[in-house]
C-alpha cells in the first residue's frame, strides 16, 4: 500500500464533494488532511453490547454478519447511517471514473447499499461518513471473523424539499482496509491536546466538545466555535493540521466548526479504513478559500 487516499474537499457546491469523489487510481498522489482539535469537554463512547434493532439492520445477509453490523452501528450513536442491504456489486458507475464495481480490482463481491434521509446539504456530508465509518469497519471485522466480504458501498440520499435521491458510491481499497485500528483512544489526551491548539491559534477558535465514538475502532467527533468565520476557513488547512499527527489507526474523524452567530460554517470528515475524505464549507465563505491570512 503506497498511501494514497482519496480526498474531496467542497467549496460553494456541498454535494458536489460526494458526486466527485476522486479515483483510487495508480495515478492519484498522495494526499493528506490532517484534523483540528477540541478539548474542554471529553466523552466515550466505548464498544458496548449492542441490540440488533430494525433501524441497524443489514437485509438480506446472515445472522451473524447482521449482528456485526448492528454492533458496528450501534457505536455510532446519534451519528448512524441507520440500515443498509447486503447486494450484490452494482452494475452502474462508481466513485472511480469510467468504472463499475467490477471493473476496479480489489476483494469483495457484495456492496452495501444505505437509504439516507437528509434536511441539508452539510447532513448528507455527515451521513456518507458514517456509511463510510461502518462499511470500512464492517469489511475490516468481516475478515478477521471469516464472513463474506463487501467491495465498497452506495448511499441513496433523499431530501425533504423533494430533491430527488442521489446515489454516492464508494470502492473500498484492500490497503486501507488492512491498517489496523488503535486499540484505545485517550480523550482526556485529545481533549488536551486540541485545547493547546486552541489556544495556539490565538483565540481564532475555541473547542466545544469532544466525542469519540466506537464502532470498532476510535472515531472522535470534534466540534468547534469561531468568533471569525472567514478567518477560520482561510487558515482552515494550517489550523487542521494541529491535532492529530497520525489518524491511520482511527476507523474515523468527523470535526464540525461553528460560527458562534450564524451556525454551521464547516464540516470535514474521514474514513481511512476506506480512503474517503469529505467535505463541506457555508457557500458565503467559499471565496476565502485558499486565501491564507497570517496576521
Amino acid at each position: 500500500m503506497d498511501g494514497r487516499k482519496r480526498a474531496v474537499s467542497v467549496w460553494g457546491d456541498p454535494l458536489s464533494c460526494l458526486r466527485k469523489l476522486p479515483a483510487l487510481a495508480s495515478a492519484l498522489t498522495a494526499t493528506s488532511l490532517l484534523l483540528l482539535g477540541c478539548g474542554a469537554q471529553a466523552t466515550q463512547s466505548g464498544s458496548a453490547e449492542t441490540t440488533t434493532s430494525e433501524s441497524a439492520s443489514l437485509t438480506n445477509a446472515t445472522p451473524a454478519q447482521n449482528d456485526l453490523f448492528a454492533s458496528i452501528v450501534g457505536g455510532m450513536n446519534d451519528l448512524s447511517p441507520g440500515g443498509a442491504a447486503w447486494t450484490p456489486l452494482p452494475t452502474g458507475p462508481t466513485d472511480v471514473p469510467g468504472a463499475n464495481a467490477s471493473d476496479v480490482p480489489g476483494t469483495g463481491d457484495h456492496w452495501l447499499v444505505y437509504q439516507a434521509a437528509v434536511n441539508r446539504e452539510p447532513d448528507a456530508v455527515e451521513k456518507f461518513w458514517a456509511a463510510a465509518v461502518v462499511s470500512g469497519a464492517f469489511r475490516r471485522e468481516s475478515t478477521e471473523q471469516g464472513l463474506p466480504l463487501i467491495r465498497g458501498f452506495s448511499v441513496e440520499e433523499s431530501f425533504a424539499d423533494g430533491t430527488p435521491a442521489r446515489n454516492e458510491t464508494a470502492v473500498i481499497d484492500d490497503g486501507f482496509v488492512e491498517t489496523p485500528v488503535v486499540a484505545s483512544l485517550d480523550e482526556a489526551s485529545l481533549a488536551k491536546s486540541a485545547g493547546a491548539a486552541a489556544q495556539e491559534s490565538g483565540g481564532l477558535f475555541a473547542v466545544d466538545t469532544v466525542e469519540v465514538l466506537w464502532p470498532a475502532g476510535p472515531a472522535p467527533v470534534l466540534s468547534l466555535v469561531t468568533g471569525e468565520p472567514e478567518k477560520f476557513v482561510a487558515n482552515k488547512d494550517k489550523l487542521l493540521a494541529t491535532v492529530f499527527p497520525d489518524t491511520s489507526g482511527y476507523e474515523g474523524w468527523l470535526i464540525k466548526v461553528t460560527d458562534e452567530k450564524d451556525g454551521l460554517i464547516f464540516v470535514v470528515g474521514s474514513a481511512p479504513k476506506v480512503g474517503t475524505t469529505v467535505s463541506w464549507v457555508r457557500p458565503d465563505l467559499a471565496a476565502a478559500v485558499g486565501r491564507l491570512e497570517t496576521d
